[in-house]
């Protein structure tokens, strides 16, 4: 399940919407509110690392990208994949290496009470 609530992050190149869902010890998934202190950290800390790829922008190319990531305890991460692709693979790289290098994370407050955090983020890349 993931929050009904959106985030909104302006970027140079990318507006970043997120949902989130965490997974307490029992496997079960409990929502997150995506305004929460962490979850803006985790999406600031992503949206600082997007990198419009310059041949992308060369040629005039625009594309939105859905990526899920997954952070565990310590604030590693865990997975990280396209679930959309942008039909275009150095847009939809670009969004994974933002991921990638945004880690590690803030670890996990202790009064979520879960061993993971589930992002799904929309990554919009257009040219202005």
């Amino acid at each position: 399940m993931f929050a009904q609530r959106r985030l909104l992050l302006c970027g140079w190149f990318a507006v970043l919407l997120a949902t989130a869902s965490c997974s307490d010890k029992t496997g079960e998934t409990v929502t997150l509110d995506s305004q929460s202190p962490y979850a803006m950290a985790v999406v600031r800390q992503v949206g600082a690392r997007i990198v419009y790829p310059k041949s992308s922008r060369e040629a005039g190319i625009q594309g939105d990208v859905r990526i899920s990531f997954v952070i565990g305890r310590t604030g590693e991460l865990l997975d990280v994949q396209v679930v959309n692709s942008s039909a275009n693979r150095a847009l939809d790289e670009a969004a994974l290496n933002a991921v990638r290098q945004g880690a590690p994370f803030p670890p996990i407050p202790m009064e979520l009470k879960v061993d993971r955090v589930k992002i799904l983020m929309p990554v919009h890349f257009k040219l202005r």
